[in-house]
């Protein structure tokens, strides 16, 4: 039922267990017409405290909290990842093709620049998705438990409930409770 205080109660327990150390809460906010910033996406980088800016510092910001190393090719490769995932390439970029324009020359501008990790990335396959988030949500919680506030979730896209349902199952020791 709307408005009887159900949001409230649940930023109430975010903020208790946030002041307290006890768990790292996560508000992920769900809306009519999907937004960048909604789902687990707009909660990840909003923990990163990320939500307006552009790939290249989202992929500096994570190398810099994650404490990767140059050399370590397996780190940047999830940063290039995690980065793909919060700020696809395609994010901000206008598609300006022009029929007339060489094929060659069409390509070369497409494709997105390389960020700090030397790295491009594609998340095209579901399970590449999925995996990325539960390799982040394993770094959020490393140290405490995450909270996760799904907030109208009723308006989430059917595969966010199953991705759900499929982190859980895959990895049943997570410390992380669903509100």
């Amino acid at each position: 039922e709307a408005g009887v205080g159900k949001s409230r109660i649940a930023e109430w327990l975010c903020e208790r267990l946030h002041e307290s150390a006890k768990m790292v809460p996560l508000r992920a906010r769900y809306r009519r017409i999907n937004g960048p910033l909604d789902g687990l996406n707009g909660a990840v980088l909003a923990h990163y405290g990320l939500e307006r800016v552009d790939r290249i510092l989202v992929e500096q910001a994570l190398i810099n909290t994650w404490e990767v190393e140059k050399d370590d090719d397996e780190g940047m490769t999830w940063v290039a990842a995690t980065s793909e995932w919060l700020r696809p390439s395609s994010f901000g970029r206008a598609s300006s093709r022009s029929a007339n324009e060489p094929r060659e020359e069409r390509r070369s501008r497409e494709r997105a620049p390389t960020g700090p990790t030397g790295k491009r990335f594609t998340l095209d396959e579901p399970e590449l998705r999925w995996l990325v988030i539960r390799r982040v949500l394993e770094r959020i919680g490393r140290d405490r438990p995450i909270l996760l506030w799904l907030d109208d979730l009723h308006l989430a896209p059917p595969r966010t409930v199953d991705g759900l349902i499929k982190i859980r199952r895959d990895a049943p020791h997570r410390r992380l409770l669903v509100v």
